[in-house]
């Protein structure tokens, strides 16, 4: 998206093709929007202006919308029920803001449309480059969001594997001893054993890094993978560091060809399982009794369906 990132905001108004349904959404007179080829954005010709859910107001027609959810449920396709049209709708990678079909824009204060291609195929990165659409006041990754990048293990880093993880856990439960155990020892308990440790690493104006988030894929046994020991610095959450950090071990699941990912979590963390769910993790029951924690409740497996994160 070659849209410049301070370039201001105008009103644009929108609706279905019956006028049921209409709405105001800010942003630039030229729109940046995203062209996807799975299955529902062909069929449906949607083109996405993805925006925080700050910039959309829903003006007339709440009572006029029907509600479609598949697989994760976490997507809310929401059509006229009159006239079949899907002006906009919660998309399942943003579940915290709306993509707005540009097509259904009036045409009086647009001035141009940047197409960006979303390939279904390479969904992990492409995802991933999008996934500061919703944060406010956020323009182009390059110039706005935090520079921050993914990082394998690296010894440096060791003491933040721990020091993230015994933040939030003290913040929201109480440090167990399984989790002493790895987070002290990471490369006996998760490298050892073909398991990855990423880090998210921020960089100052002076140049300076620091860890600011982390997550590891602990290697069960045959192709089975944990996905555990998530943590963000209290600073950077909201920002798109667990985005960022999470996308990147999907990628790093598939790139190992692993056969199946589980998480383990509890119910008490809302924003955390709005994130796994919107990935493409399903909820189950545990195929085992208990677990490695006292705190989870919750079991979840990836199994991400076919259209893309943003659709």
């Amino acid at each position: 998206m070659n849209t410049p990132t301070n370039a201001p905001h105008v009103t644009h108004r929108g609706g279905c093709h019956c006028r049921r349904v209409r709405f105001e959404v800010d942003a630039p007179a030229v729109l940046p929007v995203i062209e996807c080829n799975c299955s529902m954005c062909r069929m449906t010709g949607f083109q996405h202006l993805i925006v925080p859910a700050s910039r959309f107001r829903l003006l007339q027609g709440a009572d006029a919308l029907t509600d479609y959810t598949f697989n994760t449920g976490t997507a809310h396709h929401l059509f006229c029920r009159h006239c079949g049209i899907k002006s906009f709708y919660v998309p399942r990678s943003h579940p915290d803001g709306f993509s707005v079909n540009a097509r259904c824009l009036d045409a009086d204060t647009v001035e141009g449309i940047e197409v960006t291609l979303f390939d279904d195929n390479n969904r992990a990165a492409e995802t991933a480059a999008i996934a500061h659409l919703t944060q406010e006041d956020v323009g182009e990754p390059a110039a706005t969001v935090p520079a921050v990048r993914i990082s394998g293990f690296d010894p440096r880093w060791r003491g933040d594997f721990a020091r993230l993880n015994v933040e939030w856990l003290e913040r929201w439960f109480t440090v167990e001893p399984v989790d002493r155990e790895v987070l002290g020892d990471p490369e006996a308990h998760i490298l050892a054993d073909g398991g990855h440790v990423l880090f998210a690493i921020a960089r100052d104006a002076a140049g300076c890094e620091r860890a600011v988030g982390t997550v590891a894929l602990k290697h069960e046994g045959e192709g089975v993978y944990e996905l555990t020991k998530m943590a963000v610095a209290p600073d950077q959450r909201g920002t798109g560091v667990g985005r960022q950090l999470m996308l990147e071990a999907l990628a790093t699941f598939q790139r190992l060809g692993g056969r199946e990912l589980f998480l383990e979590s509890s119910s008490k963390l809302g924003p955390a399982l709005k994130l796994y769910e919107s990935v493409g993790f399903r909820h189950y029951p545990a195929p085992r009794p208990g677990s490695h924690y006292a705190r989870a409740d919750v079991y979840m497996v990836w199994e991400p369906d076919d259209p893309p994160a943003s659709s």
